[in-house]
């Protein structure tokens, strides 16, 4: 992308923000999306609409109270979910949580039955992409494979362009044993098992 638009600009300046207001409290976020294909590859590839964010579910209270403060708006705030407006622009986090077997999971909705594995190396703990001279914890391209590859198992819709053309890259970026194993992340598991 030879010029940056504008609404990239100003996500860049969220993402550089919250980092900064996150580092503060000692307290770690990955982006995941878009934006953490872009921070993986090191380069700003296209367009982007919003920012996806994680965090472990063990910081939500920590993140609940920066974000209230750092947020222009708060749309939803549940126990799953936290969508917040910064300078016009929608972002959306999501929490996972650690079970006592070191698994990770996320619950995506709370009348869902199910809840969803990710891989082991999902958040790494070092700081692993950057765009713009932004060095960022973005989700491993293991997380971003079970999550576009397996997103149409957990909902069952067709995938966006934009997520067929992630694919394209992420496939890129893991081999074909790799993404063999990861499918056992694709089906989600029991909630009352966890």
């Amino acid at each position: 992308m030879a010029t940056i638009s504008d609404n990239n600009k100003r996500q860049i300046e969220i993402i550089k923000e919250l980092k900064a207001l996150c580092d503060s409290s000692n307290l770690k976020f990955w982006i995941l999306g878009g934006w953490g294909i872009d921070a993986l590859l090191n380069k700003i590839t296209r367009e982007h609409n919003d920012i996806d964010i994680i965090v472990s579910y063990a910081d939500r209270s920590l993140y609940r109270n920066l974000i209230r403060k750092f947020a222009d708006e708060m749309i939803e705030d549940s126990e799953v979910r936290l969508w917040f407006c910064k300078y016009d622009i929608k972002c959306d986090t999501r929490f996972y949580q650690k079970l006592k077997n070191g698994e990770l999971i996320m619950d995506l909705d709370k009348s869902d039955p199910l809840v969803y594995p990710t891989p082991p190396d999902s958040f790494p703990d070092e700081i692993n992409g950057k765009f713009l001279g932004v060095k960022i914890r973005a989700a491993s391209w293991s997380f971003h494979y079970a999550a576009k590859e397996g997103y149409y198992c957990y909902i069952n819709v067709p995938l966006r362009e934009k997520d067929k053309e992630d694919l394209d890259v992420i496939y890129k970026n893991l081999s074909e044993a790799r993404r063999e194993e990861l499918k056992r992340y694709f089906p989600g598991i029991k909630r009352e098992s966890i």
